[in-house]
């Protein structure tokens, strides 16, 4: 016989050696999980045992407060005034041009000298408030870094002042132009 005739039969006995004859391997014990152990002693008074308080949510997680932004022009005056539902003012953002500066009036609050902290993704900064025409007012600069942060603040900012319920607001278009309108 030729080489070349061999090569056939000597592939299929290398084949067949490689082909196992053994037994399949025992399948692996089931592991089974174990019982609960009994419940211990319980109290007399289930309603003494105290769950853990649920954590506060931050400023982002609290829901937004009810009511829409109102942009006006009048006078060389640009304003955004976000409306309650039921129509009252609870924050108003106004451009005094000829002034160069950016006034923020909320409503009157019962402390004697409230701090009024706003809160943006990423900036936060507490203001002393000054009390005019029956409303808290603080003022920031066209350029203030703070102003951009409310614009730009994913989705919303807060306002918090010492007294009064804290404001979780959207940063609406009618934000930025009134910072727009003052640059």
């Amino acid at each position: 016989m030729k080489a070349a005739a061999l090569l056939p039969l000597l592939a299929g006995l290398v084949l067949a050696s490689c082909t196992s004859t053994s037994k399949a391997p025992a399948p692996r014990p089931v592991v089974t999980a174990r019982p609960a152990p009994a419940p211990g002693p319980t109290a007399a008074n289930p309603s003494a045992t105290l769950a853990p308080a649920a954590p506060r949510a931050g400023w982002a997680d609290a829901p937004a407060t009810p009511g829409t932004w109102r942009h006006t022009a009048a006078g060389g005056r640009s304003e955004a005034i976000f409306l309650s539902p039921g129509g009252a003012a609870l924050a108003r953002l106004r451009c005094l041009p000829d002034a160069r500066m950016i006034v923020l009036l909320l409503p009157p609050s019962s402390a004697a000298q409230p701090l009024v902290t706003l809160r943006t993704e990423t900036m936060t900064r507490s203001l002393a408030a000054s009390s005019a025409d029956r409303a808290l007012s603080v003022t920031l600069a066209p350029d203030d870094p703070l102003l951009d942060a409310m614009a730009f603040s994913r989705g919303r900012f807060a306002v918090e002042v010492e007294g009064a319920a804290p404001l979780s607001l959207p940063s609406w278009a009618e934000v930025s132009r009134v910072i727009e309108d003052c640059r």
